[in-house]
């Protein structure tokens, strides 16, 4: 039995670079992000659509969300690893049958982190409705800007059990932090933009406001590597400031 595919995306890789995984269980997404909707393209259905066809070819489009079996029948690894659930998916577009196969799946490897993301973080108390979430999966959702971080992080309300995050990938925009709810977010990932559409640059001083609200409140802080700041009005990447790296994970007992 093939195992799934190590993962290049950084916070994955709490447990080593190594131990960093996507598996892909399902495939698809209907948000239909595009420059033109969103200002950005989706990095899913750009794989998809350059090479990612002839591995599914029971797609007949990128919006025809499925449940992938060759991918649900790989192996995890036995080591404890992070591992992103549905790195070309929305579980938003997931059937409760998809959910049921995955959930159970993901129930016999208590040792692993599992990662959901969703810009619908409503379909995760649709999903506790009709069947337990397991505890070793943690709960994100997607924004985009201030108004996304207020109305998605109330409903991670019902998760205090799990780890609930704020994915904010690409950031389109500053927001002030005390808008950030302490009884909903556990981890916050900011991460830049990277293809086409405007791209936005952070200023130096709001990433480091965020960085001491995050310590003070005992939030840990991921910023991608993606991120390009706004240093006295010249844009330079993190890689040339590695003094502003800070790549933190929740604690797991």
């Amino acid at each position: 039995m093939s195992r799934i595919s190590h993962s290049k995306i950084e916070w994955t890789h709490m447990f080593g670079k190594e131990n960093g995984y996507s598996s892909n269980e399902v495939v698809g997404c209907m948000n239909n992000c595009t420059v033109e909707t969103k200002g950005f393209n989706c990095y899913a259905k750009q794989y998809w659509e350059t090479r990612g066809k002839p591995h599914y070819p029971e797609m007949k489009s990128f919006e025809d969300v499925q449940l992938i079996e060759k991918n649900f029948n790989k192996s995890y690894p036995k080591d404890k690893s992070m591992i992103f659930v549905n790195a070309l998916s929305d579980i938003c577009y997931w059937s409760l049958d998809c959910v049921g196969k995955v959930f159970s799946k993901i129930a016999k490897y208590p040792q692993h982190v599992f990662v959901l993301l969703t810009k619908h973080p409503w379909v995760y108390q649709q999903i506790a409705n009709h069947m337990d979430i397991p505890m070793n999966i943690w709960l994100g959702t997607t924004c985009l800007n201030a108004a996304d971080v207020l109305s998605n992080q109330d409903k991670l309300y019902g998760f205090k059990e799990h780890v609930t995050f704020l994915s904010i990938e690409p950031i389109k925009e500053e927001f002030n932090c005390q808008h950030l709810d302490l009884n909903a977010v556990n981890w916050l990932i900011i991460g830049g933009q990277t293809g086409p559409g405007e791209k936005f640059y952070p200023r130096q001083e709001w990433l480091s406001e965020v960085y001491a609200f995050t310590v003070r409140n005992d939030i840990p802080l991921f910023l991608k590597d993606n991120l390009k700041v706004k240093v006295n009005d010249v844009v330079r990447s993190m890689k040339e400031m590695p003094e502003m790296i800070v790549r933190e994970w929740p604690e797991v007992t």
